[in-house]
């Protein structure tokens, strides 16, 4: 039996099953681009970086987990920092790795650590980074998303979640969207 509901001749959704008395459907299918879970993760633990470094590493607690429900979903990870530089010739950037691969932030005298905030600005503001990732994994897949403190500087220190004075939180939201 297949139950079609519809709205404006469009069909937001298919359910197939033997009968209604079966109880739960054996199987559910959503639409390509159906929202299927959404995981967030909110923290205040500082980071800080100081010196002469042209590279990125986790921000502490910066990090979620997501179980894929269906094979080859998309995760669409967001992810927004208050980021206060102190000093003019010091930069700093949001990069994003997904278990042991990184998706985004390049490192060296010749990556992108000094194209975020900063370069010329001392201050606070906020950053965001969005990425669509097509990790390609099977259904029950564990997928772990961590944020990225990129610093890139000849003088002075780039900070995340700085103080009470500032917007002193970050998040990172997964949402995980039917293929």
């Amino acid at each position: 039996m297949l139950l079609r509901k519809q709205r404006n001749n469009m069909a937001i959704d298919k359910i197939q099953t033997a009968s209604m008395e079966s109880g739960v459907p054996s199987k559910a299918q959503m639409p390509s681009g159906s929202v299927l879970q959404v995981q967030v993760v909110q923290w205040s633990t500082p980071s800080t970086r100081t010196g002469t470094l042209q590279n990125y590493v986790d921000l502490p607690d910066g990090f979620k987990a997501i179980t894929t429900s269906v094979a080859n979903s998309k995760i669409l990870v967001q992810i927004q920092v208050q980021i206060y530089n102190d000093n003019v010739a010091c930069a700093a950037n949001l990069g994003l790795r997904r278990d042991t691969t990184r998706l985004a932030g390049i490192d060296g005298a010749t990556g992108n650590g000094w194209s975020g905030h900063g370069n010329g600005y001392a201050g606070a503001q906020r950053m965001c980074l969005d990425y669509f990732d097509s990790p390609n994994a099977a259904a029950g897949t564990t997928l772990v998303y961590a944020a990225l403190h990129g610093h890139w500087t000849g003088a002075g220190s780039s900070f995340i979640n700085y103080s009470s004075t500032y917007t002193n939180y970050s998040t990172m939201i997964l949402t995980e969207i039917a293929p």
